[in-house]
């Protein structure tokens, strides 16, 4: 004769209404489905479960949020290694371009249930040759801290160079007419010798001026009008008239007092100044002369392709909105949202650079998950009409309950 099994009326009444439905979870009405009726750890669900009677309320999890941040963020991280490469062009993406990173429980409320992927991308270079750029500018530029400058030689503009050869100090005498420069970003520099000391002021030529490059003394530009504000500004501070030649393309200082480098301030080596007015007064610095042409050109020269180089390209950010509550999928009207925002991150990196290539971008994704202190519980939100996941098969689908 077999074993005898006790049940309560209710067990026994449960176990008739739900026979043939082990698979299916249990409707309850609305005030059963918000009746709590005990806490269970996650690890001793297995065991305690069974006693559990899901027509009497619901449960809830003691280490089940953890859970669902876990589960969400593989729910992600399994989407994108399916879609990666087919949504985005991209030559390859596995397993091994994507991590979880953490997973935490943070406070209550739903702002703290979230899942953010972390892009990072690496975009070589091909070897590029650079076009040809059709307005150029010559002159010997003082060179400090790789900006070129011109040095001040128009009569009238207050500050020609001065060369003491007995060795005496004139700053404040040299510093007299300082106003007739009519510049602001003039800084004036001291050079000491053992015999001989020697003032200049100089003027910056920044980048933000409108030349694309500059090497040995040559300054390059696509656009005229910037081309011819440039030169302008140099003719201003500059005694002599510049050599124009290629049909006003190019413009050559290399004659002139001050663009012909005959001024001795710095070397091409390097000579160390004094700033006794402007920016930075009182700094010594390192002033290196550049010889228009002595090696060469940038124009037709092919650059090397850059070597392989990861950098943060962004994040997206998965909310409540992507998930519904105590389920770990992602909602799949959610789906083109998410490689949307990941198109959009990858095209502003890549967009901004046109020497990058598509197809060198090589993608990773690190992943961390967010789960909020709230109960997670065994109720299924409403119109979901099974669990999507049994919290790591703790809890059957006939133990979730639905309201009716």
């Amino acid at each position: 004769m077999g074993r005898k099994i006790l049940v309560t009326e209710s067990q026994l009444r449960y176990i008739i209404e739900n026979i043939g439905r082990i698979d299916e979870q249990v409707v309850v009405p609305s005030d059963v489905f918000k009746k709590y009726v005990g806490t269970y750890d996650l690890h001793d669900l297995p065991n305690d479960i069974k006693n559990y009677d899901p027509s009497k309320g619901y449960i809830r999890i003691d280490g089940g949020n953890e859970f669902l941040a876990n589960g969400r963020s593989n729910s992600l991280k399994n989407l994108l290694i399916q879609n990666m490469v087919k949504k985005l062009g991209l030559n390859s993406f596995d397993e091994n371009n994507i991590k979880i990173e953490k997973t935490e429980v943070l406070g209550p409320g739903n702002e703290n249930q979230y899942v953010v992927g972390s892009l990072y991308g690496s975009m070589s270079k091909p070897p590029q040759t650079q076009d040809e750029y059709p307005f150029q500018i010559w002159y010997n530029f003082y060179d400090i801290g790789g900006i070129p400058h011109i040095i001040i030689t128009k009569r009238g503009k207050g500050l020609l160079p001065y060369k003491s050869e007995r060795n005496v100090e004139i700053d404040n005498t040299y510093l007299r007419n300082l106003k007739s420069v009519g510049d602001n970003n003039v800084i004036v520099v001291k050079q000491k010798h053992p015999e001989t000391i020697r003032y200049a002021a100089l003027l910056p030529i920044t980048k933000d001026m409108g030349y694309i490059a500059w090497k040995n003394g040559i300054l390059y530009f696509d656009d005229e009008d910037k081309y011819n504000n440039v030169r302008n500004y140099i003719s201003n501070f500059t005694d002599g008239d510049p050599e124009i030649t290629k049909n006003n393309a190019q413009t050559r200082y290399i004659k002139t007092s001050g663009g012909g480098g005959n001024y001795m301030i710095g070397t091409e080596g390097g000579l160390k100044n004094t700033i006794i007015y402007g920016k930075d007064k009182g700094k010594e610095i390192i002033i290196k002369r550049h010889i228009v042409g002595k090696e060469g050109s940038i124009p037709g020269e092919t650059k090397e392709g850059s070597k392989e180089e990861w950098f943060k390209f962004g994040d997206i950010k998965l909310d409540q909105n992507f998930f519904e509550d105590n389920m770990i999928s992602l909602l799949p009207n959610t789906y083109d949202k998410i490689f949307g925002e990941i198109k959009k991150i990858i095209f502003q990196k890549t967009r901004g650079d046109v020497g990058f290539k598509e197809e060198t971008i090589k993608i990773k994704v690190s992943i961390k998950g967010f789960a909020s202190s709230d109960n997670a519980t065994n109720r299924l939100p409403k119109g979901v009409e099974k669990p999507d996941h049994t919290y790591g098969n703790r809890v059957p689908v006939d133990k979730w309950i639905k309201v009716s």
